[in-house]
């Protein structure tokens, strides 16, 4: 696949979950994390819609949820 495609499919599903704010304060969360500091920018990226992912089927979104 390539890199292009990955950015894309990405930006596609962060959109479609509507959780473009956690997802870019997760970017910049792990670019200021050592740990991931030096990490190509598709991985980071890979990483960071897997956490939002984990957070917001857990229900840690910061998004206020209505009932």
């Amino acid at each position: 696949m390539a890199w292009e495609d990955v950015y894309y499919e990405i930006s596609n599903e962060v959109k479609e979950l509507g959780l473009q704010k956690e997802f870019d304060r997760k970017l910049k969360d792990l670019r200021n994390d050592e740990k991931y500091q030096y990490v190509e920018v598709r991985d980071r990226w890979q990483v960071a819609l897997q956490q939002i992912k984990e957070e917001h089927k857990n229900g840690k979104s910061s998004k206020p949820r209505f009932m």
